[in-house]
């Protein structure tokens, strides 16, 4: 003889049959404190010179090391200083290689000549 369980049978086992079931937690995003990196200063001087931090340095190497801290997260940003005496020219190429690294805050500080 065949037990008919009915609607209240059927939500009943539908119930204890996910109590049942084992509940795994996500793992978080971040396994740790979150570390904010450190700022990358770069200096334009008056003479075209690139300075990354207090280390003079080429403008492709200067694109290199853009390229390896633009994809870090959480992702630095870039503190560009210009000389007072800075021309425009010198300084715009260096922002352009900033931006096309894909550094999505940038400061620039200092004033740059427009002549």
């Amino acid at each position: 003889m065949r037990a008919s369980l009915g609607l209240a049978g059927v939500i009943l086992l539908c119930l204890l049959s996910a109590c049942e079931r084992e509940v795994i937690p996500e793992p978080p995003l971040h396994s740790g404190p979150i570390i904010e990196p450190e700022n990358i200063n770069i200096l334009v001087r008056a003479d075209g010179a690139i300075f990354w931090g207090t280390i003079e340095i080429t403008r492709d190497e200067l694109v290199r090391r853009l390229a390896i801290e633009a994809p870090k997260l959480p992702q630095p940003e870039v503190h560009i200083n210009a000389d007072p005496k800075t021309k425009f020219g010198d300084f715009h190429p260096v922002l352009k290689d900033v931006q096309d690294a894909g550094f999505l805050k940038i400061g620039i500080l200092g004033g740059v000549s427009k002549t």
